[in-house]
């Protein structure tokens, strides 16, 4: 089942397999596949905007491999250029961080079966920007049993 947003992306369109998606994507795909910043590995532009919703086949999780060649202009709080992760499909998902800077995120994981990943830029200073791949794992089994219901 397909969770329709309340929202439209730049381009809204599933990916095929092992392609990299393009700036602003809502990507399905079976096995995984990459994408990147705008130009990578070449400088970002300026004042961009990529909205990355990831999802995956039910009780799967998303997990992201970020590459070491990465730099994206750091600041404090991550407050101009970033990636920003959610462990969801929405902008309002829990935030699972916000990166910046020259050290690779390496890997994120997602709780769940969806991702929302925004890249921006600002007006100065661009950087080299990223490439990640992502995959599917399986899901967390929980089972919980209440050994107080079975008493008689």
């Amino acid at each position: 089942v397909f969770l329709q947003p309340w929202f439209s992306l730049p381009q809204n369109v599933a990916v095929e397999d092992k392609k990299p998606a393009h700036c602003g994507t809502l990507i399905q795909t079976a096995n995984g596949g990459s994408f990147s910043s705008p130009n990578y590995p070449n400088t970002y532009p300026p004042n961009k905007e990529c909205v990355y919703i990831l999802e995956a086949h039910p009780r799967k999780r998303i997990q992201l491999i970020f590459d070491d060649i990465y730099y994206i202009e750091p600041s404090f709080e991550c407050r101009f250029d970033n990636i920003e992760i959610r462990d969801g499909p929405f902008v309002f998902s829990p935030l699972i961080n916000r990166f910046c800077g020259a050290k690779s995120p390496g890997i994120v994981t997602s709780s769940g079966r969806f991702m929302w990943i925004r890249f921006t830029s600002d007006e100065e200073l661009e950087g080299l920007g990223f490439r990640v791949e992502y995959s599917y794992t399986a899901g967390k089994c929980i089972l919980q049993i209440d050994l107080h219901a079975f008493r008689s």
